[in-house]
């Protein structure tokens, strides 16, 4: 049986309807989009620094009512900071997190500190002080600038410049 085409009170309420959702999606970004992405696209919008936050309704907020692969990602994706979560986040708070991680070696390695259990402050460090330290949102994060300072290395008998990676140590002084 041929299809029969529609007629003009059904173009209509088809017209209607796509109208309606032009409107009331026109401010979405494509992390709106949920229904659509895949789950390789939406991790990369999420490494790319796409803001679960933006519109409304938010990505996230679709997220919690839409079941898809792509709402999953978003979901966990505004969980706090972790190894499953590090890929998700934008590339300013990868950085941060990597650069947070070395700080904790370095603690728990430094001659002062030497621990016979470095490993273990390691892990606290991984698992309870970055999930604080790290955001998502470039404008929540903690703001600091890499720091250049002078320390005075008794052994060579003159003050050295070490690059700090933006943590200037009372011990040191900052060069201007």
């Amino acid at each position: 049986m041929p299809q029969s085409l529609p007629t003009p009170s059904t173009r209509t309420c088809r017209h209607t309807e796509t109208l309606s959702w032009l409107r009331s999606s026109r401010d979405w970004t494509p992390l709106h989009h949920l229904e659509e992405l895949s789950a390789q696209r939406t991790a990369e919008l999420l490494r790319g620094g796409a803001s679960v936050h933006a519109g409304l309704p938010s990505p996230l907020e679709r997220a919690r009512r839409v079941e898809s692969e792509a709402s999953a990602l978003v979901r966990l994706a505004v969980e706090p900071w972790s190894i499953v979560t590090h890929r998700f986040f934008p590339p300013h708070a990868r950085a941060r997190a990597v650069e947070l991680l070395r700080l904790g070696y370095l603690l728990a390695w430094s001659p002062p500190l030497r621990m016979r259990q470095a490993a273990a402050l390691v892990d606290a460090w991984r698992a309870h002080v970055l999930p604080h330290a790290v955001q998502r949102d470039e404008d929540m994060a903690i703001k600091h600038e890499p720091a250049m300072v002078r320390r005075w290395d008794p052994f060579a008998g003159r003050f050295k410049d070490i690059y700090t990676g933006g943590f200037a140590l009372d011990a040191f002084e900052p060069i201007e």
